[in-house]
C-alpha cells in the first residue's frame, strides 16, 4: 500500500500555520495604520501646543504713532522671542507687510503706513503677527 496515497488533502499542521500566518500579517497591517494614524495626529496636535506658545510668548507695545506724511507706529517687543507682524488694519484699511516685519527682542521698530489722515480724529490700529497674534492699539494726531 502506498503511503502517500492517504494524504492528498493539505495537513491540519500546514492549515493551522498558513491561517496563523494570514492572521499574522492582517494584524500587522492594520497596527501599521494605526502608529501611522496616531503618529500624524499626534504631530498635528504638537504643531499646534508650539504655535500657541508662540503666540502667548510674543508681545508688542506701541511707543507712539507718528503722523506725518502717513502714520509710521513705533512698535516695541518686551519678549523673549521675535514678533513677525504679517499686516496692519486701521479703520477697514488692510496693508499687508511683505515680507513681514520683524520686531527683535527688546528693541524697537517702526512700520510706516501710507493713510489719509484726519486731525482730532482717533484711530485703531489691529497688528497681526504670523503666528496668528492680535493687537489693538489706538492713537490720534
Amino acid at each position: 500500500m502506498n503511503p502517500l496515497a492517504r494524504r492528498r488533502g493539505v495537513s491540519e499542521v500546514v492549515g493551522a500555520l498558513l491561517l496563523t500566518f494570514i492572521t499574522l500579517t492582517f494584524m500587522s497591517v492594520i497596527a501599521l495604520q494605526l502608529i501611522s494614524t496616531s503618529k500624524s495626529g499626534a504631530e498635528g496636535y504638537v504643531n499646534a501646543i508650539r504655535a500657541d506658545r508662540a503666540r502667548l510668548l510674543e508681545s508688542l507695545t506701541l511707543i507712539s504713532a507718528d503722523f506725518q506724511e502717513g502714520v509710521t507706529l513705533w512698535l516695541f517687543n518686551p519678549s523673549s522671542q521675535p514678533v513677525r507682524i504679517v499686516e496692519v488694519d486701521v479703520e477697514g484699511s488692510r496693508f499687508k507687510l511683505a515680507p513681514p516685519v520683524e520686531v527683535q527682542p527688546s528693541s524697537v521698530t517702526s512700520i510706516h503706513l501710507e493713510l489719509d489722515w484726519l486731525n482730532g480724529s482717533s484711530y485703531v490700529f489691529l497688528v497681526r503677527t504670523l503666528s496668528g497674534g492680535l493687537y489693538k492699539f489706538e492713537a490720534s494726531p
